[in-house]
């Protein structure tokens, strides 16, 4: 059985790593914030900003890397950056 013959649930399955992803980060993006800003008091949270987008520029090269397992752990990076992007990106504003 290989990935050809259940096409439709691979994809799907991939699909659904981004969101729950997205979920952790929202989750963790309260120790990631109160660590750099904390840490790095006179820049605030541009440096969870900076530490999110290294994240992110990582696990979308890593996405071209044709091994599954590391495929779906690049893919749960991805939504865990954009998880905590959102969170962090309303602390700024204020």
């Amino acid at each position: 059985m290989g990935i050809t013959e259940n096409l439709v649930f691979y994809e799907g399955f991939l699909s659904f790593l981004m969101p729950i992803g997205a979920a952790l980060g929202a989750l963790v993006s309260q120790y990631i914030l109160e660590y750099f800003s904390r840490k790095y008091f006179y820049l605030n949270s541009r440096n969870s900003f900076i530490f999110v987008g290294i994240c992110t520029i990582i696990s979308t090269l890593g996405l071209q890397i044709p091994f599954m397992p590391f495929f779906v752990l690049c893919r749960v990076l991805q939504g865990s950056a954009a998880g905590v992007y959102y969170v962090i990106l309303s602390v700024y504003i204020k």
